[in-house]
């Protein structure tokens, strides 16, 4: 049996751009070993990681999950779902938070182009 400290993780605000990552930390509270076979995230911009090996009781595991935030300003609003041999064998985990836009860059002043330059006359 799983017990997760949180079964979701807020980011709050963030920047996009960069890769946002949490760690969703859980413990074995069952008599067996659990076995995670399958972790996947609601859409492909959602990345989860989980231990292969088996959990034993009383011992703590970690899945990480990436959220890839680039393009998708606004509210985050994911799922991971974990197939295992837990009890719980089908188990959702979230992720909220909100996206803001990238601060772009200042622009350069335009600089005029230069004035031409005369020509001596042909005469």
């Amino acid at each position: 049996k799983f017990r997760f400290e949180d079964e979701t993780h807020d980011f709050g605000e963030i920047t996009e751009g960069p890769l946002a990552e949490c760690d969703f930390e859980f413990k074995n509270v069952g008599k067996s070993p659990i076995l995670i076979s399958e972790a996947h995230g609601s859409c492909g911009c959602t990345v989860a990681k989980w231990p292969t090996e088996p959990i034993q009781p009383k011992r703590k595991g970690v899945i990480h999950v990436t959220y890839a935030t680039y393009g998708r300003v606004g509210p985050i609003d994911r799922d991971i779902f974990i197939t295992s041999n837990a009890q719980q064998s089908k188990l959702k985990l979230h992720l909220t938070g909100v996206i803001r836009p990238k601060p772009e860059l200042p622009k350069k002043p335009e600089v005029p182009p230069p004035p031409p330059v005369p020509m001596p006359d042909d005469k």
